[in-house]
């Protein structure tokens, strides 16, 4: 909500209809903290949340921990972690959950920063690489966020993730659902059935997809997902001579004020 700046200049000459402007004004805002107790307060301040999704191709040396932190992220979310030391992990200043593979693909982490989050119970496994979890944001902003790995082209699963995401989150809260990483699926290629697939299952939950193009290649495989009262913005694309997946570099996410989102690439 934005307040707009009032100077309140007191006269003899205008003091009635000054006296009336100031009634005026206590009623507004009497009326605008009236609404304010019927609606949930957000205090999630977008402008300092910032979003990294990177599928590292393992997350094996502090090369790769200093590309991360580069970012200056809040949240972090990487796909094909594969089977992470706890010396490397350790360089990451970061509240972390860990999805482990020891043959050398797969696995998943979301890491935050100390104090930036709260947990709302346990997560739940929607594949073998990838978890979703209830979270809180700023005190009051609900999001159920997911680092998302699909190893490979596929509308079994890419059938089976949405249908536990459903399973698991109700249908009143797929707008808060923030769905990022490597989906192996090329958003871009709209001639695609896998990608037809995808566009349906997004239109069906009232989901918006966000991207920058060629994130492996000339294929975009590696997007966030999110449902309508979830902004994303500012996302960038960040290449990498540590992986053969570019990034997604500080997307910035807001409670959305209306139905619509916007990406500004």
């Amino acid at each position: 909500m934005n307040f707009k700046r009032i100077n309140l200049n007191l006269s003899k000459q205008n003091n009635n209809q000054n006296t009336q402007d100031l009634l005026t004004l206590g009623k507004r805002i009497s009326l605008r903290k009236e609404k304010q107790r019927s609606e949930p307060k957000v205090t999630f301040d977008h402008e300092k949340v910032h979003i990294t999704v990177w599928n590292a191709r393992s997350l094996n040396s502090a090369l790769k921990v200093r590309e991360i932190l580069k970012t200056k992220p809040d949240i972090i979310l990487l796909q094909e972690i594969w089977d992470p030391s706890q010396a490397t992990l350790d360089l990451l200043p970061f509240e972390q959950k860990i999805i482990r593979r020891g043959d050398e693909h797969g696995g998943t982490a979301m890491l935050w920063k100390e104090g930036r989050l709260q947990l709302c119970g346990d997560p739940y496994k929607i594949n073998e690489d990838s978890i979703i979890i209830k979270i809180i944001l700023g005190g009051n902003c609900t999001i159920w966020l997911c680092s998302i790995y699909i190893p490979k082209k596929s509308k079994k699963l890419l059938l089976n993730v949405f249908g536990k995401v459903k399973q698991i989150v109700p249908s009143s809260e797929w707008n808060q659902l923030l769905i990022a990483g490597d989906w192996n699926v090329n958003c871009q290629d709209k001639l695609d059935k896998v990608t037809q697939l995808l566009d349906i299952l997004l239109k069906q939950m009232g989901l918006t997809l966000y991207q920058t193009k060629n994130t492996r290649g000339e294929k975009s495989l590696d997007f966030i997902v999110a449902g309508n009262q979830i902004r994303v913005s500012d996302t960038c694309k960040r290449h990498s001579i540590l992986s053969n997946h570019s990034s997604l570099s500080k997307p910035r996410m807001s409670k959305a004020s209306t139905k619509q989102t916007t990406l500004y690439p």
